[in-house]
């Protein structure tokens, strides 16, 4: 297989222009398009804005309906029920993308996240290899559990050629469910685009702040503006934040009314040009609940910002406190508010950290050094049946 074309079918789980996992899956499937003797087709689960992505970097797709198998922890009978039926439409989703593996010669099948499904039963059908990517902590979440049992969904993770989780976070919580080798391949970004080169930062004045990511409650934005509004009450009024992203904007707006931090908080909803934001910006927040990785957090520190996030998931993975970012505690507004007078106070050693933080990303999280991993390990499978990436 080192010198004959593989031909990859690349099976996602949204179709969102804006998630994190979409945007991986589009910068790798372009570089092994690109670099490597790689022929990946591309399978959308719906409709979706993430097209035109496709598009723009040459990358064939086709849309097949499937439902995934993730639901909340917490979710009705009712609600599991809906979701049962719907998920019936896979049975033809999974015969439709084994005709595909068939028609078009497919060598092996990559499954974008945990939350799809219907590539692994289909390669199963087809009796190709697959691998199985997973960017989320599901097992012992507050938040998710799978669909069907808890066995079901071990079986059939355990058919899998290969997992490849995002950080040694998400390999410790799939550890106990998976049997066989697990890989993991830090998630890569294309540095070009955050042009990175040591910036200045925190010289003015108004210093700016910013929070990128899907506004919820376990993204942690709630809590940041707790620690913004004790900020603001002790008298230091000399900021201002710029919150992007999609989700609960409404209520996220309605929270600064009432706290009256209107003047230094702005709610901008989604936005596409996300290096420049970052670019502008002196402290970038990533307070989440969890992260599998921290896609954000490596594209604040390639942007050269000093970059302030939780202490959860892959994220000390890829901050050393103090060295490369700063570190806070989970859900504490109060350890926030500690870390923003701590770089208010100490402006010349938040800047070498945040120099620091750039040089560490560059160095670790490029989008090459993620693809030629993942080639790797198909070569690997293909030709051993074996993980060595």
């Amino acid at each position: 297989m080192q010198n004959k074309q593989i031909k990859l079918l690349y099976i996602a789980s949204d179709n969102n222009a804006s998630s994190g996992a979409f945007l991986s899956m589009v910068k790798l499937c372009a570089l092994l398009k690109k670099k490597y003797n790689v022929e990946p087709y591309i399978i959308l689960p719906c409709s979706g804005d993430g097209i035109q992505l496709l598009v723009d970097n040459g990358l064939d797709y086709e849309i097949i309906r499937s439902e995934d198998w993730i639901i909340p922890i917490d979710c009705s009978l009712k609600f599991y029920l809906w979701k049962l039926k719907k998920s019936l439409k896979n049975i033809i989703a999974v015969f439709k993308i084994a005709q595909i593996i068939k028609n078009r010669k497919i060598d092996i099948v990559h499954i974008n996240t945990i939350f799809s499904y219907v590539g692994a039963m289909a390669a199963l059908l087809s009796k190709k290899p697959f691998v199985w990517h997973i960017k989320e902590i599901i097992p012992n979440s507050s938040a998710f559990k799978f669909l069907f049992t808890y066995s079901l969904s071990k079986i059939l993770l355990n058919q899998s050629n290969e997992i490849i989780t995002v950080s040694n976070a998400v390999k410790t919580s799939y550890s106990k469910i998976y049997t066989n080798k697990i890989c993991v391949v830090y998630e890569g970004i294309d540095p070009t685009i955050f042009n990175t080169k040591p910036r200045e930062i925190l010289k003015n004045d108004n210093l700016k702040f910013v929070c990128i990511g899907e506004i919820y409650k376990q993204k942690g934005q709630f809590d940041l503006i707790e620690a913004l509004d004790l900020l603001y009450r002790q008298g230091i009024t000399n900021w201002s934040i710029r919150f992007v992203g999609r989700g609960q904007t409404d209520k996220l707006k309605e929270i600064i009314k009432n706290k009256r931090l209107q003047n230094n908080i702005k709610v901008e909803g989604y936005a596409n040009n996300i290096a420049e934001i970052l670019k502008d910006s002196d402290i970038s927040f990533i307070p989440s609940h969890q992260e599998a990785f921290g896609r954000v957090v490596v594209e604040s520190m390639l942007a050269g910002c000093l970059t302030i996030a939780a202490n959860v998931g892959g994220i000390p993975e890829i901050i050393e406190n103090q060295t490369s970012g700063l570190i806070h505690k989970k859900e504490d507004p109060n350890d926030i508010l500690n870390k923003i007078k701590w770089v208010m106070s100490n402006k010349d050693k938040s800047q070498q950290i945040a120099i620091a933080g750039q040089k560490f990303a560059f160095e670790n999280f490029s989008a090459d050094k993620n693809a030629n991993k993942i080639q790797n390990l198909y070569l690997n499978i293909l030709n051993n049946g074996d993980c060595n990436a």
